[in-house]
């Protein structure tokens, strides 16, 4: 979709009515529609933190949602469209995680699965990427629980030895 300052979505975005679009459609977060407002959203990560469905923020006031890799998808400026893009650290001012961090392993009283992950963090994944309830075969031999999540990626390959098999 191409670039419109003040667009927030379908058809149209700026980048901060991109992100604010994405987590409310596809996550049924509220973030708030600009920038400013996405800045006090969530918790402080640094680059080398970064993790998918991060909002990173640039040093000229942009903000993208990273998805890993080094990259980020944004609405990036007018006469352009959504595009996936390099992420550099000469770019990066600050990231913003939305999971709380009550979904990350601790001392406390979640349950700590195998490779760190809290089985709290395990299940807001399952919801936030619309995952399905067991693992299940994804067509070509892989065992899957989701989008992104099949036994042979990191994540997957944790939760699967954790025992956890829905």
């Amino acid at each position: 979709r191409p670039y419109v300052s003040g667009g927030k979505g379908p058809n149209v975005f700026d980048c901060s009515g991109f992100t604010s679009y994405v987590y409310r459609n596809a996550a049924g977060i509220e973030i708030g529609g600009w920038t400013g407002e996405q800045l006090r959203t969530g918790r402080s990560v640094s680059y080398s933190e970064l993790q998918p469905g991060d909002l990173v923020f640039t040093n000229t006031g942009h903000v993208g949602i990273y998805i890993g890799g080094g990259q980020m998808i944004h609405a990036p400026s007018t006469g352009d469209v959504v595009k996936v893009v390099d992420v550099t650290r000469q770019d990066f001012c600050c990231a913003r995680r939305l999971l709380p961090p009550e979904a990350e392993a601790n001392d406390g009283d979640n349950v700590i699965l195998m490779g760190g992950y809290s089985q709290k963090y395990v299940d807001i994944l399952k919801e936030f990427e619309g995952y399905y309830d067991h693992w299940y075969d994804d067509g070509g031999g892989t065992m899957t629980i989701g989008y992104g999540t099949a036994v042979t990626s990191t994540t997957g390959k944790r939760v699967w030895n954790s025992g956890k098999k829905t």
